[in-house]
């Protein structure tokens, strides 16, 4: 299988943590849980980037998504030190509550700081051979 692309990653991601609105999430579990809901075998998990990189294509486009949603205030950030969680805010279960089918670009411009310049057309960026944002981390 191939990754989803981002639009229906962030449509699952927000179903997800729209279901306990109050809580407050880690990324290696959302990671983990929108992997089982697009059922991605391990292969698909664990397929990196070409050359030396070690970053995993999957984790980066969950990382990628949870960027997104905190330019357009979407998720609002634990406030403890050190404590890398989130949950969906109100902005957020006001976007989940349209039930739009797939969260596009068109659609995530409409809130935060995103300009028409930040997010380039669906059809153009949310292939699977899209160019992705590529985040500096320190995989588990």
């Amino acid at each position: 299988m191939t990754l989803p692309p981002p639009r229906k990653i962030r449509t699952a991601l927000l179903e997800f943590l729209g279901k306990e609105p109050k809580r407050f999430h880690k990324l290696s579990e959302c990671i983990e849980e929108l992997a089982n809901r697009f059922s991605l075998t391990d292969e698909d998990k664990n397929e990196v980037y070409g050359g030396n990189s070690r970053r995993r294509k999957w984790n980066n486009r969950v990382i990628s998504t949870i960027s997104e949603f905190r330019i357009a205030n979407l998720l609002e950030d634990e406030t403890k030190p050190g404590d890398a969680s989130f949950r969906i805010s109100k902005s957020g279960v006001e976007l989940l509550q349209d039930k739009y089918p797939e969260i596009t670009n068109k659609i995530l411009r409409k809130y935060g700081e995103y300009t028409s310049a930040d997010l380039k057309d669906d059809e153009k960026t949310d292939d699977d051979t899209s160019e992705e944002l590529v985040h500096n981390y320190d995989e588990e």
